[in-house]
Formats: C-alpha cells, structure tokens, sequence
C-alpha cells in the first residue's frame, strides 16, 4: 500500500526582533502568499491530508492555518507536536512512527534543518535545504508508518514558490 508524506516547511516569517522568542516569529506577507499558492499547487494536484501534524511555533501554525483553509481541512483536528520544533532526525522519525496507519496522505509541518536531514535519511535525494513553504513529497510502499527506514521512500517531487 502506497503512503505518502507531504513535507511542507514554513512560510517565509519576519526577522527576529530584540527580545523576542524565535518561537513566537510570525509571517510575513509575502510568507502568506507563498503558503496561499502552494496549498493552490496542492489543490492542482488532488493531494489533500488524511492527517497534519505541525510544530506549535507562531509561525508552523500560521502555515497550517493557511494550508487548511484553501485545502478544506477543518484546522481543529491538526496535530501540534512539541517535539517537531527544533527536531532531531531521531525526533522527527518518532514523530511519522506514530502516525495512524490508516492516515495514508500526511503533512508535516515544520522547520529546517529537521526536515532536509529527514528528506534525505528518507530519500538519500541530497536535499541541503528546503525553502520557505517549499513542499517535498515522498512515496513510501508500506503498510504502516512504523515500517519506514532509511532511504525507503521515494522522492516524488519537490516544490518551491520560487519553481512557479
């Protein structure tokens, strides 16, 4: 059976300023923008989640509130993973371990560098870096999510705001 997972990198977000919290950084304009047209990129494709899981930064859950909106996914049932912020590759694999096998289409919502090292250990693509609101879209031939190791999936496409 065919999974895939949608790694969708945060829109593009403000500078840090004196005294603020990188956690707390929201988006940009443009950075809504950019998410608009790629969740439109998404909609082009037929690809809607069956499940979101997203870091809890302003700036993830900004993302996923646009991604949502345009994709008809009712934003209540995302799933805000502490453990997505600031991942680890041994996090972030933690994290896809646990998704309901029955989810068969996933979005990921998070941060770099995680999500290039997690495109890579998954892929063996090269991917060094993964713009804002860039999309990386992995085919996995499993039955659950448990059964995903390295360089098991297959690199269906990436997609950048830049690409379009």
């Amino acid at each position: 059976m065919s999974k895939y997972l949608f790694i969708i990198r945060h829109a593009k977000t403000e500078e840090i300023q004196a005294g603020q919290e990188d956690f707390d950084r929201k988006l940009r304009p443009r950075g809504h923008s950019d998410a608009k047209q790629m969740s439109e990129v998404l909609i082009d494709l037929g690809q809607k989640p069956d499940k979101i899981y997203c870091s809890p930064a302003m700036r993830t859950k900004q993302t996923a509130k646009i991604f949502c909106e345009e994709l008809s996914f009712n934003l209540e049932e995302v799933t805000y993973e502490p453990s997505i912020y600031e991942a680890s590759l041994r996090a972030l694999l933690q994290v896809l371990a646990d998704f309901d096998a029955a989810s068969e289409r996933v979005f990921l919502i998070g941060h770099n560098p995680g999500l290039c090292m997690l495109a890579d250990f998954l892929t063996g693509a090269n991917i060094y870096d993964l713009p804002t609101s860039g999309i990386i879209c992995i085919r996995f031939e499993i039955d659950t999510w448990e059964e995903i190791s390295k360089g098991l999936g297959h690199l269906e496409w990436l997609k950048t705001p830049k690409m379009l």
